[in-house]
């Protein structure tokens, strides 16, 4: 018995059905916040890895690169203190505490993973100490908020921002605009 011939094109359609991937999406599926992981990073957090959970009294080696770290950020101001030891000692500890409180951490007094996170984020580098800086003249203008401004919300907040289609940059496109900040944000924030 002889089978139907088939047509050329029959054959290429269903070959192509074949090789289709099993689901098309009917939008582009979006790009997850994840940052990607390098080997610099992984190994950054490999090597901070045995820092979690210390807490007074644990000997911990390469504890001094933390302190050296806090003493460079302002939270280790006493000039006797050794920051070449691996001790984690109560000055430590209530510098740990100080560094919490201040970007709104669970305060622990122990280097746990929220504080190991935001210890190894990227930041400016500008020490955050009231005296870091005795030589900076700070002087506070309110131009946008008369009297004393104060933001009664608890820490730690989170602030919105927004385009003025009012106030742009007439050689930027507003996509450009956004791309920028967005790109800053995720960045730094």
């Amino acid at each position: 018995m002889r089978l139907p011939s088939t047509h050329p094109l029959s054959l290429l359609f269903i070959f192509f059905l074949h090789n289709l991937p099993p689901y098309m999406a009917a939008r582009p599926v979006p790009e997850f916040p994840f940052r990607k992981l390098t080997v610099s990073t992984v190994d950054k957090y490999y090597r901070y890895n045995r820092f979690l959970s210390s807490e007074r009294g644990r000997h911990v080696s390469g504890m001094s690169e933390i302190k050296k770290y806090l003493r460079y950020l302002g939270y280790l101001t006493s000039p006797d203190y050794n920051v070449s030891d691996d001790i984690f000692d109560a000055q430590f500890e209530s510098a740990i505490k100080h560094y919490q409180s201040r970007l709104g951490l669970l305060v622990t007094g122990k280097l746990d993973y929220g504080t190991l996170s935001q210890i190894l984020a990227s930041r400016c580098g500008i020490p955050d100490g009231e005296s870091s800086s005795p030589t900076l003249h700070v002087k506070k203008n309110y131009v946008f908020f008369p009297g004393k401004p104060r933001w009664v919300r608890p820490v730690p907040m989170t602030l919105t921002y927004g385009i003025s289609p009012d106030n742009l940059i007439h050689y930027l496109s507003l996509s450009d605009i956004r791309k920028t900040f967005k790109r800053a944000f995720s960045r730094w924030a």
